[in-house]
Formats: structure tokens, sequence, C-alpha cells
């Protein structure tokens, strides 16, 4: 029991950096950096909150069972980004950079990745962003450079990019897979699977509680490598621009709503 504060910033040349509190918060004023793993974890009750950057030479590891965190600017590692949250919120400032993979695990609570123009989340192999409650929000873009972009909110809604129809908003190597239930999906900008399959599924309750509950909107294409795979129960999906599909395109609501492809 108790708290880590550090006013300005930690640095291990040739090592890791391991802060681990039970109940109590960790706050770092400027950057984390280590040339292998930097972990951060509040086993119990506590907030972690970094003021700059968060890098690593290997892993980064951000571990709260109760509590938010809170990352003012880039969290980069050479291997595996890695955020586990029970119940509290993630927020980043900038963007979320991993040479494998990224994996943001929420309990309940929401994600928000970027602001002021920033806000991208970038792995060479895939990116996992899951909510069982709670919203999921990325300023730029989410790209998985060689594997899967996996995006669930199961109670919440999902909303990537800012950017125009030319620009890979959500974009993979291999399939995208975007899920809501009971919420709706919004993607400004162009969605693009290389070689996979786009799967982009709203399931709600009732109709109507969500207005437009599948949404590619600034005129963004979906391009996918295999199939195109839209479906929306008890709501209305809206594309704003050209569905490509090498093999297979599938749209479909089920129950009741209506779909719109302009």
């Amino acid at each position: 029991t108790g708290n880590i504060n550090v006013g300005k910033t930690i640095t291990a040349k040739d090592g890791t950096v391991n802060l681990t509190t039970g109940t109590g918060y960790i706050d770092v004023g400027q950057s984390v950096t280590a040339s292998a793993n930097v972990s951060m974890k509040t086993n119990v009750e506590g907030d972690i909150t970094v003021g700059a950057d968060v890098t690593a030479g290997h892993d980064v590891t951000m571990d709260v069972k109760t509590g938010d965190v809170t990352v003012g600017a880039d969290v980069t590692a050479v291997h595996d980004v890695k955020m586990d949250v029970k119940t509290g919120d993630v927020t980043v400032g900038a963007d979320v950079i991993a040479g494998h993979d990224v994996t943001m695990t929420l309990k309940s609570g929401n994600i928000q990745v970027g602001e002021n123009g920033k806000g991208n989340v970038v792995a060479s192999n895939n990116v996992k962003m899951t909510v069982a409650s709670g919203n999921v929000s990325v300023e730029k873009t989410v790209k998985a450079k060689t594997g899967n972009v996996d995006v669930l909110a199961e109670n919440g809604n999902i909303k990537i990019g800012d950017n125009g129809a030319t620009v890979e908003t959500v974009a993979a190597g291999n399939n995208v897979n975007l899920t809501s239930q009971n919420g709706m999906i919004e993607i400004y900008g162009k969605t693009v699977s290389e070689t996979g399959d786009v799967n982009v599924t709203v399931v709600n309750a009732a109709y109507g509680q969500n207005g437009q509950n599948i949404k590619f909107d600034q005129h963004g294409l979906i391009a996918a490598g295999r199939d195109a795979n839209l479906i929306v129960e008890n709501g209305d999906l809206h594309v704003t621009n050209d569905v490509i599909a090498q093999r297979s395109f599938n749209v479909r609501t089920r129950k009741q709503g209506n779909i719109m492809l302009d």
C-alpha cells in the first residue's frame, strides 16, 4: 500500500523499469524509458499516469485492477504493447506503436487514443482492442501491417478516424473485424484488408436506439482482399462510397433496419 510519485523521468539504459503498487497510484511527471521492458501495475486500486512518452526496447505492460491509465504522449514498444484494465479508462494522448502486437483489454471503461490531430494505433502484427462495457475511440488510424485488426465494444460504440476518402483509416494485412453490441460503429476514412476479409457487425437489442448503427463516412471506401461482410441487427447501415470485395460482398439487416449505399 502506497504511491509512487516521480516528478520528471525514469530511465533504465540497460534493463527494465518495473513499478508496482498494491493500493496506490503511480505518477511519473515526464517520460518512462527502458532498453528492455517497461512494466507498470497497480494490483488492487490506483491510477497509472505518465506525463509524456512510454518507450521500451521490448514490451510495455500496463495493468490496473481499478483505476485509469493515462499517457500524455506516445506509447512505443519494439515488441508488444499490453494494457489491461478491469475497471477504468485508458487515455493515450498521441500514438500507440508496437513492433509486434498491440493488445488493449478493458472490462469496464473507455479507450481513447489521440487528440489534436494525433492518435494512431499501429502494430507490425496484430491490433486487438476489446471493451466489455464502454467505448473505443481512435482519433486517426488503426493499422495491423501483417495481421488482424480486431476491435470489439460489447456494450458501447466504436469511432475511428477523422480522415478523407483516400486515407487508410482501418487497415490490416489480413482481416479487419469490427464488432459492437448495443452500440454503433463510425469509420471516417478508408477501410482496407489486403489479403483477408472486412467484417463489420452491430447487434442491438431493439431498433432505433442508436440511429445509424454502422456508418462509413467522409466518402470512405471499403476494400477487402476477400469478402466484405456488413451485418446489422435492429439498426441502420450507411456507406458513403464504394465497397470493393475481391470475392464476395454480403450486406444485410436482421430483424429491423435499413441499408443505404450512396
